[in-house]
């Protein structure tokens, strides 16, 4: 039997709310999220398909500044990453 999974959008921004292309998102979560990483695209957009429960996506600029943020995805959710 399938888990039931949730597409989310994100965008990696920088302080500024520009978006940051080529950022590495990662993804971790409980023992049941599999390992997810992604990199963005020139505007700094991604898209996952998450498995439901709550979760951490990290966000690695190409000029090192890092960010996170914990969530809970919900139908047709979206999130920015402030990277820093």
């Amino acid at each position: 039997m399938n888990e039931p999974d949730l597409l989310i959008k994100g965008q990696v921004v920088g302080e500024d709310g520009h978006g940051i292309g080529q950022a590495l998102v990662t993804v971790e979560g409980s023992v049941n999220f599999p390992e997810i990483a992604m990199i963005t695209d020139d505007a700094g957009n991604f898209s996952v398909r998450l498995p439901l429960g709550d979760c951490t996506l990290q966000a690695s600029a190409p000029d090192q500044r890092h960010g996170s943020l914990k969530i809970c995805p919900r139908s047709g959710a979206s999130f920015r990453i402030i990277v820093r």
